[in-house]
């Protein structure tokens, strides 16, 4: 239990986008050609392997505009034990850059703080589930928050809304008050996990940075196991070498994409949830489906991730353009959501090569959860309609991970 004051889990990896539904189609003009000596600055390089399965899709159902305490009141571990941990690892390497190892520690804490190995974020200590209490010094939560911490968190849930139906407290309030409490007093505790490389590590780093409790030692080690059996589970069923499927997202096999290039122009300055790239592959968003939203001003260029011919126009629901790139070679279309096109406008059947500018991330005053490129790829050459809402288990089989490629050219841009 924790010492002095309560705590809120943080699980926000992704952001809040409405649904990306293809709508009708729309026509375009020519775009500008890349030129050889253009291309030598355009983080352009080249991918290997195929067919292999992704290295965890799955991720938490999170949708997270971006401010402290605004964590989606949809925002889910999931139902299944080992896939909550699972997500919740993802969770906080997205949301912190960590690695899989680093994650673990926090995890491994509150499998033994919750008084659950499922996590559960409802739990008064003694294991009773129940709504946060207002007084009383016994912990709440995944991190058993207790004292003035309790207090504060309790409060936290019920200002920001972040209860359910029963008054009780939910996954996506445990994680927005742990995001609180992560980017202010408690700012250490990601500075000292970096610097570990083992879970058991990270369970005794964060242990003592941010539970502070009054275990002995033989408890301890108990936190340390979990942290070890929380990324065994990450490891083996849903993440760096994993492919089972998650409560959110299906497994996926990879391709190799030959020649690609990062998908916004400019340094890495010009992405504004650089935590989504983490442990060599990049975190898929909240969707249905294997798909990513990467966060940039409006008016940031967009480009080709693949060379290939524009196959299909389409407005989505944040009422801007959207565009389809198909490569023959692969039987691989690229879908880029979200748009602006201004003076760039690809025409239908167009030679795209990659790293070419086809458009700008579009501006949408707040709407779909902030201005973000939303990028996908799949078997179509007509990008199916799926979206947030729903996608059937037959067209979700359709997508593909690119996530490692994202993360790789993300890697080659300028700070």
């Amino acid at each position: 239990m924790l010492l002095n004051t309560g705590r809120v889990l943080l699980f926000a990896l992704a952001f809040v986008f409405v649904a990306d539904i293809p709508v009708q189609a729309a026509g375009f003009t020519e775009p500008e050609e890349i030129t050889n000596r253009e291309k030598a600055h355009l983080n352009i390089g080249f991918t290997g392997g195929g067919n292999e399965e992704d290295e965890g899709d799955s991720e938490a159902c999170s949708a997270d505009s971006g401010a402290i305490g605004s964590i989606s009141k949809d925002f889910s571990l999931g139902s299944d034990p080992k896939q909550r941990r699972v997500n919740l690892i993802k969770a906080l390497m997205g949301e912190y850059g960590l690695t899989a190892e680093q994650a673990a520690g926090p995890v491994g804490n509150f499998m033994e703080e919750s008084g659950g190995d499922h996590l559960p974020p409802d739990v008064n200590q003694g294991d009773t589930s129940g709504a946060p209490p207002n007084s009383s010094s016994l912990g709440y939560g995944w991190a058993q928050w207790s004292g003035g911490r309790k207090s504060a968190f309790a409060s936290f849930l019920r200002n920001n809304d972040y209860l359910d139906d029963r008054g009780h407290g939910t996954d996506a309030g445990n994680f927005a008050y742990l995001k609180k409490e992560l980017t202010s007093t408690y700012k250490s505790t990601i500075t000292e996990l970096k610097k570990k490389t083992r879970p058991e590590d990270a369970a005794l780093s964060f242990h003592t940075t941010f539970e502070r409790s009054g275990d002995n030692m033989s408890q301890i080690q108990e936190r340390a196991a979990a942290a070890r059996q929380a990324f065994n589970e990450y490891k083996a069923g849903g993440g760096a070498t994993g492919g089972s499927s998650g409560s959110c997202g299906a497994t996926v096999s990879s391709v190799n994409f030959g020649e690609v290039a990062f998908p916004l122009k400019g340094s890495k300055k010009v992405v504004n949830n650089p935590g989504i790239f983490s442990g060599g592959t990049t975190q898929i968003a909240g969707h249905p489906y294997t798909a990513y939203d990467i966060m940039s001003d409006g008016g940031t260029p967009i480009r080709a991730f693949i060379s290939g011919r524009v196959s299909y126009f389409f407005n989505d629901t944040c009422g801007g353009d959207s565009v389809t790139i198909w490569n023959e070679e692969l039987k691989i279309g690229i879908s880029y959501m979200h748009m602006n096109h201004g003076g760039v406008k690809p025409k239908m059947n167009q030679r795209v090569r990659v790293g070419e500018v086809i458009g700008s991330v579009g501006r949408w005053n707040g709407g779909c959860g902030g201005d973000h490129l939303h990028i996908d790829a799949s078997t179509d050459k007509i990008r199916q309609p799926c979206s947030r809402d729903g996608c059937s288990d037959e067209v979700k089989s359709h997508f593909r991970s690119m996530g490692k490629e994202l993360f790789e050219t993300y890697q080659t841009l300028p700070d």
